[in-house]
């Protein structure tokens, strides 16, 4: 008699590096370590979790200084697939990610230190600038990018700091600046350089067929819900046109009841929907309506990433099956006993922080969907090779529970199991 075993997977096999971000600052401008910093702990934090190993890491290039203000070393060399940056006598690396982000932190010290020709510094942001150079070409697979600081210096009189900032960068926002320094600057810098360095990387880097679109956000929500002062005002009061104002301070595309007159919507909204990523403002009547069931249950069937900005005020009687299992931010009420500038400031950093977060879990799935289909990935190679296979000694089938990003969906687990290879005993 047949029968089907479910088995554990092979050990699990160390995958190859797919993202290096390589941060570059002068060891004068103190706020490049910082940001570096920063990066590290942010691309190992929860939003990534469920990745390989090794599939992103972040690595700092500067050097030290003595006591007398002298460089005591040479600064470590960047290696991509693409080009070298530094000196090459130095260790060689030859496993390079297949994929590579590297980062100037355009500080002061940094300027003047470029400034001398042939030194170090200068020779260093040279070879940045040839890579970058490269980086436009089709097919490059290293994306070279300055970090703007929050009060940029005059950079005039240097050649190569010129060349550099002729690619558009990524501002550092609130990252490693002092308290002071961002104490008083928009909800929108919540987390600027994370996200607008995550969309790079989709943009320029990861999305397939030279595909340089800006990541497309769909706001899945609930009309009954939008205000009538929403309607005919400019100045946004619910939660709708909020995030429809927050989202244009941003580089992120997005879809808001978009539809022109004569659109066919129904595929308008299915093309949105299956593309990108989704936001949905999850508000009182969102549960209750059909086409808001539907777009959510579509992306997730099509593998979109989700986020719920969560803007309910009233309790809700029972979870959703559709709704449920995805990354939730709470958004915050019209509370009478707060002020209206406090209510306003803590519902914008809301929504800043479900922007930034969908544009953490993009990044995720798209660093997923490209260490499972490559072909070079030894360790996914040996795994799907177990999966399936009929053990000759015991006349079963096995079944291999491979690696996942993230839990089971539950809204499509009747899905899944109607889709397994288990061969039915007999």
């Amino acid at each position: 008699m047949k029968s089907s075993t479910v088995e554990l997977p092979q050990p699990f096999v160390s995958t190859s590096p797919t993202l290096d971000i390589f941060v570059i600052w002068h060891p004068k401008d103190e706020q490049g370590a910082n940001i570096c910093d920063a990066l590290f702990h942010h691309y190992h934090s929860p939003p990534f979790s469920g990745l390989p190993e090794n599939a992103i890491e972040v690595y700092g290039r500067s050097c030290t200084l003595t006591p007398d203000d002298q460089f005591n070393e040479t600064i470590p060399p960047i290696f991509t697939s693409d080009g070298t940056i530094g000196n090459t006598n130095q260790n060689h690396a030859d496993n390079a990610a297949e994929y590579s982000a590297v980062l100037v932190f355009i500080g002061e010290h940094l300027i003047k230190s470029s400034l001398q020709a042939e030194s170090e510094w200068n020779n260093y942001l040279n070879d940045a600038v040839k890579l970058q150079k490269h980086s436009g070409n089709s097919g490059s697979h290293t994306l070279v990018l300055p970090i703007l600081p929050t009060s940029l210096p005059d950079y005039a009189n240097s050649p190569v700091i010129t060349q550099l900032l002729n690619r558009q960068g990524v501002s550092q926002g609130n990252v490693g600046a002092n308290n002071h320094a961002t104490e008083y600057r928009s909800a929108a810098n919540k987390g600027a350089l994370m996200r607008d360095l995550g969309q790079a990387i989709i943009q320029n880097l990861l999305r397939s067929g030279g595909d340089r679109e800006k990541l497309h956000i769909f706001v899945s929500h609930s009309r009954a819900d939008i205000p009538d002062s929403d309607l005919n005002d400019i100045y946004p009061d619910g939660v709708v046109a909020k995030v429809k104002a927050w989202a244009d301070k941003t580089k992120l595309g997005h879809f808001i009841h978009d539809l022109q007159s004569g659109d066919p919507w129904d595929q308008k909204i299915r093309e949105q929907v299956r593309s990108g990523a989704v936001l949905m403002i999850r508000t009182d009547n969102y549960s209750n309506r059909e086409w808001t069931q539907w777009e959510v249950l579509e992306a997730k069937r099509f593998n979109t990433p989700i986020v719920c900005l969560d803007a309910c005020t009233t309790t809700q009687p029972q979870g959703s099956i559709i709704f449920d299992n995805v990354p939730r931010v709470i958004y915050p009420p019209n509370e009478e006993h707060c002020g209206t500038k406090m209510v306003n400031d803590l519902q914008s950093h809301a929504i800043m922080e479900a922007l930034n977060l969908l544009v953490d879990v993009c990044l995720k799935q798209y660093i997923w969907n490209h260490q499972f289909t490559s072909q070079n990935n030894s360790a996914f190679d040996i795994i799907q090779q177990g999966t399936n296979q009929k053990s000759e000694s015991h006349g079963e089938y096995s079944h291999y529970l491979t690696h996942v990003p993230q839990p089971p969906e539950p809204a499509l687990i009747p899905q899944i199991i109607s889709s397994l290879p288990f061969q039915p005993s007999g």
